[in-house]
């Protein structure tokens, strides 16, 4: 009689904490531009749910290679500093915050950071540098990481407004995790970049760089 093997509970399977968060990222920014004339201003929400989210596979995050690497910060400062320097003009649009004000105006700056600087940059790197990229390696060989990487920097390029520089910084991650075969130093470089991009943003008003 056949017996089948029975699956790992949903936190501890390692290719639902590669999938599911990005999927949580993904439909949370379709649900609240959908309900809201002010997407931007429920930032804080989509923090705490991708934050309670990632939470839940921490012991799977927890398990990685997480060893500072110095090619990997350098790497995420340079693409950080491209973002920044390629021109983007602030506009006359709405800020992102809508009418928030005071103690709620301070909350959405320090949720917009969390989620821009640690927990994007994690759960992206899982979908597209680990899950996707490892999924479109279909034979041995350079020439089959070349189009895994390119693909995987398409798709990554395809949700950012800015896709020239979102492909570019794309590339330099998945060079940068090929580099050791480790996910975590693309994860450092993405949120430095990210961090980077952030500090220059909060600095000079124009959050439109994000």
């Amino acid at each position: 009689m056949y017996t089948p093997t029975p699956l790992p509970p949903l936190w501890r399977d390692p290719m639902a904490a590669r999938i599911l968060p990005f999927a949580v990222l993904m439909l949370s920014a379709l649900v609240v531009s959908t309900l809201s004339t002010a997407p931007g201003a429920l930032y804080p929400l989509r923090t705490a749910l991708l934050g309670a989210v990632v939470a839940l596979f921490w012991p799977i995050y927890r398990a990685l290679d997480w060893r500072l690497d110095p090619v990997a910060l350098g790497a995420g400062a340079a693409i950080g500093a491209m973002w920044c320097v390629i021109p983007v003009p602030a506009g006359d649009a709405a800020p992102p915050y809508g009418t928030l004000a005071g103690a709620a105006l301070v909350g959405w700056y320090l949720a917009r950071g969390l989620g821009t600087v640690l927990l994007v940059p994690l759960v992206e790197e899982l979908f597209f540098r680990d899950y996707l990229e490892g999924k479109l390696r279909l034979g041995q060989g350079r020439a089959w990481a070349v189009a895994a990487a390119l693909v995987s920097a398409s798709a990554f390029a395809a949700l950012h407004d800015r896709w020239a520089e979102a492909l570019v910084a794309g590339l330099v991650f998945s060079w940068v995790c090929r580099r050791r075969g480790r996910i975590g130093d693309a994860v450092l470089a993405h949120a430095v970049a990210n961090a980077v991009v952030y500090g220059v943003a909060v600095t000079t008003g124009n959050l439109q760089i994000i």
